[in-house]
């Protein structure tokens, strides 16, 4: 049973809409003013606070503004109820953080509409949680050991038996290992640059400095990154690159990075046999890197959930990875005050198209 809290210092407007709301099945907690609310909604957790703006004590503002301070009240869908509906309360209430406004006199509808459209958000949002809680217990663990049991289970086999083995079946297992190796580190490396983009994007002096930088050489790293794949083929697959951009307007690491996920993610899904392509272009403001490829395709909610973490239909696919990649180029691009569009289907074409602004050192 979802709980909902209600602040009011009416009485009479308070009992009738806990009347209201009871009748609909809530459970819900009543406080008189602002500083009771706020001690019922760090005490109860509720699922929505339905406040008035006007009251003794603590007013609506206030009382939201201390909500979002607290770590255990910061996302409580908040929603207020008065019968100011001026541009400035409107604005002030969403800077704040309110979640709607349902003004007063109200309907039974609106408020239980405001109500429901908020729990149905909240609901949504904990499902992609609880999706990404479960691939972190189910899949980081199985990223980190399953190479690690082969690295193990080779050396314990080379180092306990090595007179008998052929020097063929040594290289063999030498090569596992290497291999295994190669993909803790990438899974670790993957982690730590995800990690370090979500710091640089909180970090504003260290986004000044980086807005400056730029690329010089993208289609060499291009080709580096191409190259790297085609070791590594096992797809047959064809690169072709459109390419007439002599500078980037991010820093050169980044690109690299940006680049290396991009055409990984378009390997790791595309049809063997096919071709996956990195077209650029540009006007007088923005630059595009498209990357496409043809294959396992995406849906709309996959890609509106695109989440660190999370692989959809991993079970399915049976691919390795940790779901980082395309969250890693969002921090990217974000960081650069770029854009990123996926366009997919399933079992069709993905096109993967990051713009930024262009500088003036660029042109």
């Amino acid at each position: 049973m979802d709980k909902v809290l209600v602040v009011e210092d009416s009485s009479e407007v308070l009992s009738n809409i806990l009347q209201l709301l009871e009748i609909r099945g809530y459970e819900t907690v009543a406080a008189e003013n602002g500083k009771i609310g706020l001690e019922l909604a760090t005490r109860e957790r509720p699922d929505v606070i339905i406040s008035d703006v006007t009251m003794p004590e603590l007013d609506g503002y206030n009382l939201l503004t201390e909500l979002r301070k607290n770590p255990l009240t910061e996302n409580i869908p908040f929603i207020f109820l008065t019968a100011k509906v001026g541009k400035n309360d409107f604005r002030r209430g969403m800077v704040s953080g309110a979640d709607d406004y349902v003004t007063k006199p109200f309907r039974a509808k609106d408020l239980l509409d405001a109500i429901e459209t908020r729990l149905a958000k909240k609901r949504a949002q904990q499902k992609v949680l609880q999706e990404i809680y479960d691939n972190i217990s189910s899949y980081v663990p199985h990223e980190l050991r399953t190479p690690l049991v082969s690295i193990f289970g080779y050396s314990d086999m080379v180092l306990g038996g090595y007179e008998e083995l052929s020097e063929a079946e040594v290289k063999d297992m030498v090569r596992s290992i290497r291999n295994s190796a190669e993909r803790l580190h990438r899974s670790l490396e993957k982690f730590i640059i995800y990690s370090d983009t979500r710091v640089l994007l909180n970090d504003e002096s260290t986004h000044k400095h980086l807005i400056d930088k730029i690329t010089t050489t993208p289609h060499s790293i291009i080709l580096e990154v191409i190259s790297e794949n085609k070791m590594k083929d096992q797809k047959d697959l064809s690169f072709k690159v459109n390419d007439g951009i002599e500078c980037v307007p991010i820093h050169e690491n980044h690109f690299k990075i940006l680049t290396r996920e991009l055409i990984d993610n378009a390997v790791k899904f595309a049809n063997c046999g096919s071709e996956v392509s990195i077209d650029f272009s540009q006007n007088d403001s923005r630059l595009k890197m498209k990357v496409s490829n043809e294959g396992r395709g995406m849906s709309e909610s996959e890609i509106e959930n695109i989440q660190p973490f999370l692989q959809h239909k991993r079970r399915i696919y049976e691919q390795n990875g940790n779901g980082l990649g395309l969250a890693i180029v969002k921090n990217i691009v974000m960081l650069y005050s770029g854009n990123i569009q996926i366009e997919s289907e399933p079992d069709g074409i993905t096109e993967v198209e990051v713009t930024f602004p262009k500088r003036k050192e660029c042109f």
